[in-house]
């Protein structure tokens, strides 16, 4: 995925994109009502038979515990993540003079120091972490 793609992404389907890059596994149980949600099983037990309807895969977006997972995958295969709060703007590089108040750009995640850092930004850490995730992770896989 391109960077514009992943800023276009909707919470729901950063969610979902990072849950298969996760390894999730979706698939539609035989006799399932079409309007039930997609069932979904987890990575660390694939033969489960029930699997879990789509509101219990981890909201990656919208809660940093389940976005730090990503945060630890992405460690795993050495990317390592940097994720940076929302800095103050000054007028110079010494941080003295005129405050200009918060990033306009929100929390930022960095990867991949070794070739020169790959960097997004959201207005949320979670959010970050996710675009980040979804972003080298499918780059990877190119």
């Amino acid at each position: 995925m391109t960077l514009g793609e992943v800023m276009a992404l909707t919470n729901e389907e950063l969610r979902i994109k990072a849950a298969e890059l996760m390894g999730w596994r979706a698939w539609r149980k035989p006799g399932l009502h079409e309007s039930r949600p997609t069932v979904w099983s987890h990575p660390d037990d694939p033969t489960s038979g029930e699997g879990l309807d789509l509101i219990f895969l981890p909201d990656f977006p919208n809660d940093i515990a389940a976005a730090w997972e990503l945060v630890e995958r992405m460690r795993a295969v050495g990317m390592w993540p940097m994720v940076g709060s929302p800095m103050p703007l000054f007028d110079d590089a010494t941080y003295e003079g005129r405050w200009f108040g918060e990033s306009p750009r929100g929390w930022c995640v960095a990867w991949n120091p070794e070739m020169g850092d790959q960097e997004i930004y959201a207005d949320t850490a979670p959010r970050a972490i996710t675009r980040a995730f979804v972003l080298a992770m499918s780059q990877e896989a190119e």
